[in-house]
């Protein structure tokens, strides 16, 4: 199995209520859908790959839900002061998979993200660098 970083429990319930939907990132490139069998006591099958997209850069390294749109925010950390890197926004589906929405070009270098509210209701995301 793949070694995987940074897991996110995702928001969207499962089929089943003792499994859920988690996200992770590889420096592959890929934003990987898994799914966790809390009922399964067997270690080696409990944790399974749903399914794997080719998106976000080429190091994605962080992700952030949106919990009220269900927007999986994808932070790449290639690049650098000199060389863009990007932020893309992934939807979430019922059946665990994402699509991407949209992709921008950002500083480089984005290891963690975080929302934070502004005047009237304004929602960010800040990313760090």
């Amino acid at each position: 199995m793949h070694t995987l970083l940074f897991l996110l429990a995702a928001t969207t319930a499962a089929a089943a209520a003792s499994t859920k939907t988690l996200y992770a990132t590889h420096y592959n490139g890929t934003v990987y859908t898994l799914s966790l069998n809390l009922d399964d006591k067997n270690p080696d099958h409990a944790l399974s790959i749903s399914s794997g997209k080719d998106t976000c850069g080429e190091m994605p390294s962080w992700l952030t839900v949106d919990r009220s749109t269900g927007v999986l925010y994808c932070s790449d950390e290639s690049g650098n002061l000199t060389v863009p890197g990007s932020l893309t926004a992934l939807s979430t589906a019922s059946q665990g998979t994402v699509e991407e929405i949209a992709k921008v070009e950002d500083v480089g270098a984005g290891v963690n993200s975080a929302f934070y509210g502004g005047e009237s209701g304004a929602a960010y995301l800040a990313v760090a660098h």
